[in-house]
């Protein structure tokens, strides 16, 4: 004998799935049928434990050793009689006893003009209006001429800001290439001026002005620690000439006092020079050879000073360029950046500018239009269709503004 754990549960609790589901829609004249995007609680003789199956776009649901079956438009009872019918066919079990309970309805889908398109879970007196909640909403539905208004306010100030920051923008990299060239002047050319959208709304002079200022205020700075640096070179390499002449000086000495060691050395051989008097020439000698080297150190240190204080001006030069050019891509880029923003903005001005959207400013607000698509979506005439529609699992909710042709095409199974 055949039973269903729906059919267990009418007895015990005096309610089934299906009872339900004509409850939820009164559209329905009869028990609840099977849709695409339903899951299953499945069982039947053999089977370990319950299996939960998803019905796939092609109205099946995949059996272990008997593939696809077709359940999609079939009643739970009826569903239960295919799968037995197949199960048997397949020669797994003569009289298999076969258990479905349907655990999970088919998402609703919600397309078209709203603020957050997409799947959502169906839930038993789910309509029209509470899917549109779901899904954010319509984004144009009940805006008023005043927040019509507002936003094309917001989108013109938008509009200059970008406008202006591309002057800005123009400015310094007219500025860097100005630091590249060497030039003390900061020139705006031709084609940087055509890159800014609105010249005359902009006050272009005052911009270029201030761009100069910092030119020029960068080239003191410059110029200041070249002069330090010179100074400070032309000092070490005064200090390096007068190390080179006491070293000269230093060399006589030295060889004055080789002299004197020698003849100390001859008159001590002859027994006319004593130690101490050779030990005191000794001395000199060393003390003079000495103080050369001291000053040869010295000499090698101010040359070092001098290498060093030419690398820092050299690096300091080599920096500001690199940093100008760097400076004048990444510029570059923000331009071109701030271009593709101001056409974004001006297309969207365009759009609230154009004959359809100006003529919504003539009235309170924006009536919406829907469109039911599905397996059963000829269950409500179309013209029918509101607010207090009830929605059934796996249909398609398409919404969009009433006299505009921006109702999407959206694919459902049949």
């Amino acid at each position: 004998m055949r039973y269903s754990t729906g059919s267990k549960f009418l007895r015990v609790a005096g309610f089934s799935i299906a009872s339900f589901s004509l409850l939820v829609s009164g559209a329905m004249a009869d028990s609840y049928r099977l849709v695409a995007g339903d899951t299953l609680e499945f069982m039947y003789s053999g089977l370990g434990e319950p299996a939960e199956v998803k019905i796939d776009i092609n109205g099946q649901m995949r059996v272990v050793n008997v593939g696809g079956v077709t359940v999609a438009g079939l009643t739970l009872d009826e569903a239960e009689e295919k799968l037995e019918a197949d199960i048997i066919n397949s020669g797994m079990f003569i009289e298999p006893i076969v258990s479905l309970q349907l655990t999970e309805y088919a998402p609703v889908v919600v397309a078209g003009d709203v603020a957050r398109p997409g799947r959502f879970e169906f839930t038993p007196g789910m309509t029209v209006a509470s899917a549109l909640a779901l899904s954010g909403g319509s984004e144009l539905a009940g805006i008023s001429r005043y927040e019509l208004q507002t936003t094309r306010s917001d989108l013109e100030a938008r509009l200059k800001t970008a406008n202006l920051e591309i002057a800005t923008t123009v400015a310094d990299i007219a500025r860097y290439q100005a630091v590249l060239d060497g030039k003390d002047v900061v020139e705006l050319s031709p084609e940087l001026q055509a890159l800014i959208p609105a010249k005359d709304a902009v006050d272009l002079s005052e911009i270029m002005s201030k761009s100069n200022l910092i030119l020029q205020a960068e080239a003191a700075q410059e110029k200041e620690l070249m002069s330090v640096w010179a100074e400070e070179i032309a000092s070490i390499e005064k200090q390096i000439q007068l190390f080179g002449e006491r070293i000269q000086v230093q060399q006589d000495i030295v060889a004055s006092a080789a002299d004197d060691l020698a003849k100390a050395r001859d008159l001590q051989a002859r027994g006319l020079q004593t130690n101490v008097g050779l030990a005191a020439a000794e001395q000199r000698d060393a003390d003079a050879r000495s103080r050369e080297i001291e000053l040869e150190s010295a000499r090698v240190l101010a040359t070092q000073s001098v290498a060093d204080a030419k690398a820092e001006r050299s690096q300091y030069q080599s920096t500001r360029r690199t940093e100008a050019l760097t400076f004048l891509k990444e510029d570059q880029v923000r331009v071109d950046s701030l271009s593709l923003q101001y056409s974004n903005i001006l297309e969207q001005l365009a759009l609230l500018t154009s004959g359809s959207i100006s003529a919504l400013l003539n009235s309170d607000t924006v009536n919406l239009t829907y469109v039911l698509q599905g397996p059963r979506a000829d269950r409500v005439a179309p013209e029918d269709i509101s607010d207090a529609t009830t929605l059934l699992p796996g249909d398609t909710l398409v919404v969009y503004l009433e006299g505009m042709d921006l109702s999407p095409v959206v694919a459902t199974a049949e």
